[in-house]
């Protein structure tokens, strides 16, 4: 007669009855998943066994006999007391697993991107980490797959450990196909969630990227959405959050491709005054916060002019009258830059101005400096462009070639304070967005 056939799996993969890999230590559909493996120890199982015809004579040897099964029933419990959440209630280990990592992405949130959190958190509709919160506790989820990987891989690096890194970079594979599904389907492709995990996505990229610049594969993904979805899909809610997030990277993108950028277009220009007047009404504004947006929405003509430059010297070179026109265009931007530059640098004048409620509104007094730091330094940097373009038209330098590629054509992780490529490389991202993308040109 053929013997029954008894899996060896692990108790989760049994408890759902399908196949189980039997990796060791723990199986790789658990950890595919999300979930912790309960491991391979079965659970003993215990019967009621009454003395058949032989009784215990000595009441010592009783009493050494309940001991040892005490004993055996205690270092049994202590064996699966970290695998009985699992047995009796695996959704509710999901769910605890689930929250706990909303958390770790609110961690890595602050770790990696506290001057552009914070620095909109309180003026937005909705915020990114409250968007992240509110999101089921399904494992299918794109945009919870997506935190996930970055809050992997943010532990992987903190810590060294390259097994939790290679773990990030499955699920992150996971997760572009997630993210794929998402962008297929008309129903699904310009809604905010798909939105959020690309942009999610792109951070990672800028993170742990799987080659040379490939944040750039993603970001000119992501403009692509958005421009797909519209300014006015910008205008408030969660899709001015999402602007909010990338719009400098797509600003930096633009610099080195040399391309200009669609937020520069009147229509997607108009987003930010209106979001301005929105803030206003709603008692959210504040100056700082109005100089900032109004410096953005200058710093957004940049990378067009460094494109109309460019042709200008290498296929219009004898145009003199376009020379002029761009000449013209170039000062009079220079001109609203150096006027915002100043309002901003009167405004720091007047001493702390984190203590100053009617100059920071809503902004944390503990980002106040690194807002004000980045931005007056992204301005300087759209000033010192403007200036290398004018004296390009006017020095007629044909063959300038640091327009649109630029020697710093590297990974974003090795823009630093002061120049420098070393330190903390994880303040980076945060440093650029700040600067409204402008530490591009470093």
């Amino acid at each position: 007669m053929v013997g029954v056939p008894r899996s060896k799996g692990c108790q989760l993969c049994l408890k759902r009855r399908i196949k189980c890999d039997e990796q060791r230590p723990v199986c790789k559909r658990c950890e595919m998943r999300g979930l912790q493996c309960p491991g391979y120890e079965k659970s003993p199982k215990y019967y009621h066994m009454s003395a058949s015809g032989k009784a215990w004579q000595e009441t010592s040897q009783l009493q050494l006999g309940v001991k040892t099964r005490q004993k055996r029933v205690e270092s049994g419990k202590k064996a699966l007391v970290s695998y009985m959440d699992g047995y009796t209630a695996p959704n509710l280990v999901q769910k605890a697993l689930c929250i706990q990592q909303k958390d770790m992405f609110g961690q890595f949130v602050d770790a990696t991107f506290p001057g552009l959190y914070y620095s909109w958190s309180t003026r937005v509709d909705e915020n990114f980490m409250d968007f992240v919160r509110k999101q089921g506790d399904t494992s299918t989820d794109a945009l919870v797959w997506a935190s996930w990987t970055l809050c992997t891989l943010s532990i992987g690096q903190k810590t060294r450990d390259r097994k939790k890194i290679d773990t990030g970079r499955m699920m992150y594979t996971r997760c572009l196909h997630f993210l794929a599904r998402l962008i297929q389907n008309p129903k699904t492709v310009k809604s905010d969630h798909t939105l959020g995990t690309a942009v999610l996505l792109a951070i990672y990229e800028m993170m742990d990227g799987s080659f040379h610049q490939s944040w750039l594969t993603h970001s000119s993904g992501i403009a692509a959405l958005f421009q797909h979805r519209g300014p006015e899909a910008h205008r408030d809610g969660f899709g001015r959050t999402l602007l909010i997030s990338f719009r400098a990277f797509l600003l930096a993108d633009a610099l080195i491709r040399g391309e200009p950028c669609f937020l520069a277009e009147p229509a997607w220009r108009s987003v930010i005054i209106e979001a301005m007047k929105a803030e206003g009404k709603a008692g959210k504004g504040s100056q700082l916060g109005d100089l900032v947006e109004c410096a953005f929405h200058e710093i957004t003509v940049c990378p067009g002019l460094v494109a109309q430059v460019r042709e200008t010297l290498t296929r219009n070179y004898d145009d003199i009258a376009q020379r002029k026109v761009l000449t013209r265009a170039l000062s009079v931007q220079r001109g609203r830059l150096e006027s915002l530059h100043n309002r901003m640098f009167i405004l720091l004048s007047q001493g702390k101005i984190e203590d100053r409620p009617d100059l920071v509104g809503p902004i944390p007094r503990e980002v106040v400096h690194l807002l004000t730091k980045f931005s007056l330094r992204g301005i300087d940097m759209a000033l010192m462009l403007l200036d290398r373009l004018l004296s390009a038209l006017g020095a007629g330098q044909k063959g300038i070639n640091w327009i649109g590629g630029y020697p710093n054509k590297h990974s974003i992780l090795l823009l630093e304070d002061g120049g420098s490529d070393g330190g903390n490389a994880t303040e980076a991202p945060d440093h650029l967005a700040l600067s409204m993308g402008m530490l591009a040109l470093r």
